[in-house]
């Protein structure tokens, strides 16, 4: 017995440690295509158009992003709803989320208008981005059920590779092509996320995934899931609303103070992936799966305790030396200085946060 647990470690560990390195592998390449981008575009009015509707997919698509959490990952988990529930679910989110992007679609034009203080010429640019990078953001989505049902089945890493490659072609295209515009560049993003939810769905249907579009808006199993998922909507709704307040306040502030935000988010959000989010990743759906709410509250308040020491020492280490990093990374082509000391303050103050977090 003692053995078969021994080993069920060595097998636990081997798996965390690839994910470490498949996941700082794929930020590395992260970091490389924002470097490359802030060499081409820099803190240009055209980048800012780009993040500002980035930052609204991505306040949209973030709900789905809690159901797949609270919902879909415990119910791949525990098999716990029936397969037609489970449809049913997907259907209906994925179903008003398509409904929402249409809608931000056809009314582009007054939204502009009304959030933003761009000129004519960029609002006219930004009406014709605003499909491509919202139907990036739903790829994303999409990606994001493959990759849960696959953690759920214990396949970590392959989801990675495929991740990984998916990202290295778009930095490629950044490399190759120095003299890309905003347009190529959406596009390109758009069209390799695509690939990747392919290779995913491709991957998931191997391993047991099924989806068959379906309503089952009466039935008891799909409600119950309902009523898990609205709290959560509501608790990450208040979060990502400020989020969204951070994207329309800097973008009132002059150009290129919401394309500096997003730079810093790219740092502090690989910081956050390679460190947190990679753990909780392997961890999340092996406590879905505990019926022992002791153990599971128990579990929790260790690794909670132990992220916070790595983000506090995190904090110290950037201010010590991240404002080199921040240079070495962006400072070249239409990247100026005064921009690596707007996005070096802004990672700190990230930094911060993630302890309270």
């Amino acid at each position: 017995m003692k053995d078969k647990i021994s080993q069920s470690n060595r097998h636990a560990f081997a798996q965390l440690s690839m994910m470490f390195v498949l996941t700082f592998a794929a930020q590395l390449v992260v970091l490389l295509k924002s470097s490359k981008t802030a060499a081409i575009f820099g803190v240009s009015a055209d980048m800012d158009v780009y993040n500002f509707i980035n930052s609204v997919a991505t306040f949209l698509f973030s709900f789905l992003g809690a159901g797949i959490s609270t919902v879909l990952i415990p119910a791949y988990a525990k098999e716990r709803f029936s397969a037609k529930a489970v449809n049913g679910f997907i259907t209906t989110l994925y179903g008003f989320a398509f409904f929402v992007l249409s809608l931000f679609v056809l009314l582009r034009k007054p939204f502009f208008k009304t959030f933003t203080h761009y000129s004519a010429e960029y609002i006219s640019l930004a009406c014709g981005l605003i499909a491509v990078i919202m139907l990036s953001q739903y790829f994303n989505s999409v990606n994001n059920i493959f990759v849960s049902f696959l953690q759920c089945r214990n396949r970590f890493n392959v989801p990675k590779i495929i991740t990984i490659l998916a990202t290295v072609g778009m930095t490629s295209v950044v490399y190759l092509y120095t003299e890309l515009d905003i347009r190529s560049y959406s596009l390109a993003n758009m069209l390799f996320l695509m690939l990747e939810s392919v290779a995913l769905g491709v991957y998931a249907v191997n391993k047991g995934f099924r989806y068959r579009p379906v309503l089952t808006l009466r039935d008891s199993e799909f409600r119950e899931m309902m009523r898990v998922f609205w709290p959560t909507v509501l608790g990450s709704g208040v979060y990502q609303v400020t989020l969204l307040t951070d994207s329309l306040i800097s973008s009132s502030l002059g150009t290129g103070n919401l394309s500096a935000l997003t730079y810093a988010n790219t740092i502090s959000g690989m910081l956050n992936t390679i460190i947190c989010a990679n753990v909780v990743s392997y961890i999340y759906p092996k406590m879905a799966s505990e019926k022992d709410t002791r153990i599971c509250k128990k579990k929790l308040f260790q690794y909670l305790t132990f992220f916070a020491f790595i983000m506090c020492g995190l904090v110290i280490a950037f201010f010590a030396g991240g404002h080199d990093a921040v240079r070495i990374l962006f400072e070249h082509g239409k990247f100026s200085a005064d921009s690596t000391d707007t996005v070096f303050i802004c990672v700190l103050i990230y930094l911060i946060g993630f302890p309270v977090n």
